[in-house]
């Protein structure tokens, strides 16, 4: 299932990961040239996990 329980003393890891994840997604956002802004990377950042997310849902779901 891709829905899991975190345990409390592993959040501060997961979480500290979550956020390199997204530091590095919005580097690249900002590298390409394509985007400007702080606000409008952070957008496209969130739009772009947020397709990562439902893809690796759907891939558990049904199994592809």
């Amino acid at each position: 299932a891709w829905v899991s329980i975190i345990h409390p003393e592993d959040l501060e890891n997961v979480l500290d990961n979550l956020n390199n994840y997204l530091d590095k997604k919005m580097h690249d956002i900002r590298d390409s040239g394509k985007v400007i802004g702080v606000e409008r990377i952070a957008v496209m950042a969130a739009l772009n996990l947020s397709h990562e997310f439902r893809v690796a849902a759907k891939r558990d779901f049904f199994g592809r």
